[in-house]
């Protein structure tokens, strides 16, 4: 599963691209490699950013992902559910109980 963690968590605290470079000291256009999944964090820069986003940096370097709730103005009640792209729910076992 790929996702683009850092750009939702960047666009969710409101912090621009020239923020989070500087805070990873690189350049804006090596962030932008990272949020497009060309480029991807080593674990220095993902323990800066969990700090920054307040989760832990292992979120950076797996696909174990968190679900969250972004705070987006009147739409305060929106929740991305990272997990919820690859599921998948088994009905079969409840077919086989209805024949």
């Amino acid at each position: 599963m790929t996702t683009n963690l850092p750009f939702l968590l960047r666009i969710s605290h409101n912090h621009s691209i020239a923020d989070v470079a500087k805070k990873l000291n690189i350049s804006e256009s090596q962030y932008m490699e990272i949020e497009a999944g060309k480029s991807k964090l080593n674990p220095k820069q993902a323990v800066i950013l969990s700090e920054l986003y307040h989760i832990e940096a292992n979120y950076f370097l797996t696909n174990d992902l968190p679900m969250i709730n972004i705070n987006a103005g009147s739409n305060n009640r929106m929740v991305i559910n990272l997990f919820a792209t690859h599921y998948n729910e088994d009905t079969s076992e409840g077919e086989k109980n209805e024949k």
